[in-house]
Order: structure tokens, then C-alpha cells, then sequence
């Protein structure tokens, strides 16, 4: 399965670790027994083989090799995420810094942690919005697609967008597109404006034209505010707690709805 294969390692060190230093048994000794009338150089050469290896090392521990849960989203703001958050990839397009002062993403991130297991998933925070502040439509589709080009560049394996508005833009559907045929499951928030989805489908990025089953909308079957379709997912987004956090909509529907997925698709 894809989880069962994340990464070799034996005994604490990693694959490329142990290439390099088979490489140097079998390759090395012919050279270095030419060297060694030079006992400068030997040194030298012996010194650089063994840095190579060390970085090759420290460059693996530093690695993110756990599975990828992209959360786009407001930010994050609390000390239980930390154990969660991925090495990398983690990234602030609003210029705020990664704050969240709204505790949407805080509590959409703590929805999903619980029902994953850290060892092996790690959630990449991208935060494209900034609760307050005052922007143009242009500037947040502009940060909403630098945040899918961040996705799509660390290779998520999920992604959850909780997130519904009217603004419609052709590059965010191409990138949602690209998401999934790499291969990442994607979901996102039906909304919560209470319209029937079959008649005017016109919230996005629900309504992108994806037709893929790794494209997930979600409503709140708890709701009556929640958008509706008879193509929606369905799942409970009243009164979630995620990260010390209660929050309700179709955001956490979503991210409930994904953290299930997670759980399926382990097991499988």
C-alpha cells in the first residue's frame, strides 16, 4: 500500500546512507591504495568520503517522510499542532505571518489530527487568508493559487480546502486539476449559503468542473445553511472541536469528512 512504503530505513540509517557506504567499500580501497604516497591527499580524499557520507545523513533525518495533509487554510495557532506540522513546506502567502487569528484553520487542523497518526501523517499548513483585513478579490485568488502551486510542489496526499465563495477563476481549476492527477485527494467545502447546488452551481471551488473520484464536496447534513446537491458528500460540520476549537459549517464537514478518509484509505 502507499503508506507501507514511505521511506526505507535499517537500523536508524537511511537507504541512501548505506549506497554511499557500499560504494565506498567496494570502489574506494583501488584509489586510495594509489594515494598513498601522498599522505596529504590521502587525508584529504578519506576526510571528504566521510563528510559526504555525514551530509548524506543529516540531509535524510532532515526529510520530511511522513504522508502530506495540505491544509489551506488561515493559519495556525496552537502548541498541540506543532508534534502534527511538517518539516517543510509550510507557508504564509498573506504576509501576516502564520498566525491564526481567527481559528478557522486552527480548528479545521485539529478536526483532521485527531484521526491521524503523526508517525506517519504530517499536516503542511498553507495560510492564504487573513481574517480582518481588508483585500481585493484579486489579491486572495492571487494567494489562493501561490497556495495550490505550494501543494502541488511538496506533493500532498490530501488536501483540504475549507473554503466557498463566488469568485471563479479557470487557473484554480486548472491547478485543483493537476492536484488530482498527481494523484492527491482533494476536498472542499460546499458552503453554507442554504442554495440548491443542482440549480446554480455557482460556489467555488465546488463547482469546478472536475470529474474525478478523488474530488470531494462536502455539505453539513446538520445544517439546514448548508448548500445541497444530490452529488455532495455528506457528513456532520455542527459543533466540531478541533485544537481546544468549536466551530461550525461545511469547513468542518470537510475536514471531518477527510480525516475519515484517511482512516479508510489506511486500512484498505
Amino acid at each position: 500500500s502507499y503508506f507501507s512504503c514511505r521511506g526505507f530505513k535499517y537500523s536508524g540509517v537511511s537507504q541512501m546512507t548505506i549506497v554511499a557506504i557500499l560504494a565506498v567499500l567496494l570502489i574506494a580501497p583501488t584509489y586510495l591504495n594509489r594515494l598513498r604516497k601522498y599522505p596529504t591527499l590521502f587525508t584529504l580524499v578519506v576526510m571528504l568520503m566521510f563528510s559526504t557520507i555525514v551530509l548524506l545523513e543529516l540531509n535524510y533525518a532532515n526529510a520530511e517522510n511522513r504522508v502530506r495533509v495540505a491544509v489551506i487554510d488561515t493559519g495556525i495557532d496552537s502548541e498541540l499542532a506543532t508534534p502534527y506540522l511538517c518539516k517543510d513546506g509550510n507557508k504564509d502567502f498573506t504576509g501576516k505571518g502564520m498566525k491564526d487569528v481567527s481559528g478557522h484553520g486552527t480548528n479545521v487542523a485539529g478536526i483532521i489530527s485527531k484521526k491521524i497518526n503523526r508517525k506517519i501523517f504530517c499536516l503542511q499548513i498553507i495560510k492564504w487568508y487573513h481574517s480582518g483585513e481588508q483585500v481585493s478579490d484579486e489579491v486572495v485568488s492571487l494567494r489562493l493559487l501561490n497556495s495550490l502551486k505550494q501543494a502541488l510542489k511538496f506533493k500532498p496526499r490530501y488536501v483540504n480546502l475549507s473554503m466557498a465563495g463566488y469568485f471563479k477563476s479557470s487557473e484554480e481549476q486548472e491547478l485543483l486539476t493537476k492536484l488530482v492527477k498527481n494523484g492527491a485527494k482533494v476536498f472542499v467545502a460546499a458552503g453554507n449559503e442554504g442554495k440548491n447546488l443542482n440549480i446554480e452551481c455557482d460556489i467555488y471551488p465546488a463547482c469546478y468542473d472536475i470529474h474525478s473520484s478523488n474530488y470531494y464536496v462536502i455539505g453539513n447534513y446538520s445544517s439546514s445553511s448548508s448548500n445541497y446537491a444530490n452529488w455532495l458528500k455528506w457528513e456532520n460540520g455542527d459543533n466540531v472541536e478541533g485544537f481546544g476549537l468549536v466551530k461550525s459549517g461545511t469547513s468542518q464537514a470537510t475536514a471531518v469528512y477527510l480525516s475519515k478518509q484517511i482512516q479508510k484509505d489506511l486500512y484498505e
